[in-house]
């Protein structure tokens, strides 16, 4: 297939894709992936993948005041990390965001647990939030825990894959949270061997060496862990391929195709389609 046939579909896909993003924004300015006619729910969860995506394919936000004055008010609303990070982070990538001591005083006080047994059953969640509590407290200035953090993630790391079995949402979690950590990911020799054997000519990537199954997460992992250690992208065209899949009708994409389209998994798609 020729390089022009292939940015016609990708083109085409993102705007599709655009415009179920925009057909998910409330009149608050927030967005939600169930919005419809009569329900407007806006939470910062969608509206934070919302704007990364539309800053991912280089699009204005629409109503870009009203989406920080939502972002505003829901960050004021509390104080829990775990509800917290969403419009704070939404902000900090709109440049919208300050400091203010409340927010300070909760990231300063942020408690890193770290996970007792990851589990590739949880797709790589524990890893996520670890990731998400690494890069706002480092926001608010020192990380105490950066030793204790490093250890635990090389410690994870078996044959050069990491996660209790080994597996690419993993080890592509575990290498984000050593970038923020400035640990040099290019003496992962073992690392790049993992990510070319677990690189297949049907799909592009399965979690598991001897998996048979793949889903959008897997892929994006794929793509992004191979970007971080400078690993060649081997079959990229199935990449896309099996993107492209999991758009659904209406543009949005979902974790596999057939499956429910949502806004988080919308924003990934859009981050391989705009990379590979």
């Amino acid at each position: 297939m020729g390089q022009g046939m292939v940015n016609r579909q990708t083109d085409v896909a993102i705007e599709r894709a655009v415009q179920y993003l925009t057909s998910k924004q409330s009149t608050d300015g927030g967005f939600c992936a169930y919005n419809m006619e009569f329900l407007e729910e806006s939470n910062p969860y969608d509206t934070l993948f919302a704007v990364l995506s539309f800053q991912t394919v280089g699009r204005d936000l629409p109503q870009r005041e009203a989406v920080v004055r939502y972002l505003q008010s829901a960050l004021n609303q509390t104080q829990m990390f775990n509800y917290l990070y969403f419009p704070f982070w939404a902000l900090c990538q709109l440049g919208e965001w300050e400091l203010v001591e409340p927010v300070k005083r909760c990231l300063t006080d942020l408690n890193i647990p770290l996970p007792d047994r990851p589990n590739p059953e949880d797709a790589g969640d524990n890893l996520r939030w670890l990731l998400r509590r690494v890069q706002a407290k480092t926001l608010a200035g020192n990380l105490p825990e950066h030793t204790r953090i490093q250890d635990y993630l090389l410690n994870l790391q078996q044959n050069g894959g990491f996660g209790w079995s080994p597996n690419l949402i993993e080890t592509y979690l575990s290498l984000r949270i050593l970038h923020v950590l400035n640990y040099d990911l290019q003496t992962l020799e073992d690392t790049r061997r993992f990510l070319i054997q677990l690189q297949e000519p049907e799909t592009g990537f399965t979690n598991t060496r001897h998996g048979l199954f793949t889903t959008l997460d897997v892929i994006h992992a794929g793509v992004f862990a191979c970007k971080l250690l400078n690993v060649e992208i081997l079959y990229p065209a199935a990449v896309r391929h099996f993107v492209r899949l999991c758009q659904m009708g209406k543009g949005g994409f979902a974790r596999m195709p057939t499956g429910l389209p949502d806004i988080e998994k919308t924003y990934r798609a859009l981050q391989v389609l705009t990379t590979c």
